[in-house]
């Protein structure tokens, strides 16, 4: 597994411009990704922000696999 690095600023502006390719890397099948963020000299909560939702998308995909798992019941 090889970072995605990241550089500069992460704010609104540019948290708009990474979203896409961090979407496109989240569902590429990939169990586990890894963010370099060392290069981010400053980061508001749109950059913070920019990597809960794909963690809450992966919790909620996961309860819907569990509910779903749920509502079928045993065999």
């Amino acid at each position: 597994m090889h970072p995605a690095p990241l550089a500069g600023e992460l704010d609104f502006h540019t948290a708009a411009r990474v979203e896409p390719r961090l979407a496109e890397l989240a569902g590429s099948g990939h169990r586990n990704m890894v963010v370099d963020l060392s290069g981010i000299s400053y980061c508001d909560s749109s950059g913070i922000e920019l990597f809960l939702r794909p963690h809450q998308r992966c919790h909620a995909a996961l309860r819907d696999v569990i509910e779903r798992m749920s509502e079928s019941g045993p065999g």
